[in-house]
């Protein structure tokens, strides 16, 4: 936390307190490298909800497997479809742009997440 209780990634606010730029970049209050300190509420918060995801992932994971991949059976086209529907994500480096990338993320029931090995893509693909 800062002196100004605005809450920051560590790695983040270390990176962005310069001796040029020792603000807080929210409300530009002077600060100072040694004034921060680790919250361990907010930590504790971070790591609770990074287990929860992780297990919805691979209760995910579980279903998909179990329910699409039953009897080494291929799924139907349509199932297939929607698997890779979940798979792909346009996102536009520019606002309002006419030409989004294409960007691979985790096959998990949330959106947020950008896969930066695409191992479950090349097995999906597969």
């Amino acid at each position: 936390r800062s002196p100004c209780f605005h809450v920051f990634c560590q790695k983040c606010i270390r990176e962005w307190l310069i001796p040029s730029q020792m603000h807080c970049p929210c409300c530009r209050v002077a600060m100072e490298d040694a004034n921060l300190n680790v919250s361990r509420e907010l930590s504790d918060a971070i790591a609770r909800n990074a287990l929860f995801r992780q297990r919805c992932n691979n209760f995910f994971i579980d279903v998909v497997t179990t329910m699409c991949f039953k009897d080494n059976e291929p799924p139907e086209a349509e199932v297939i479809q929607e698997l890779l529907n979940l798979l792909f994500v346009h996102r536009s480096i520019l606002k309002d742009s006419d030409h989004p990338m294409i960007y691979t993320k985790l096959l998990c029931p949330f959106n947020d997440e950008v896969d930066e090995t695409p191992i479950i893509r090349s097995v999906m693909l597969k």
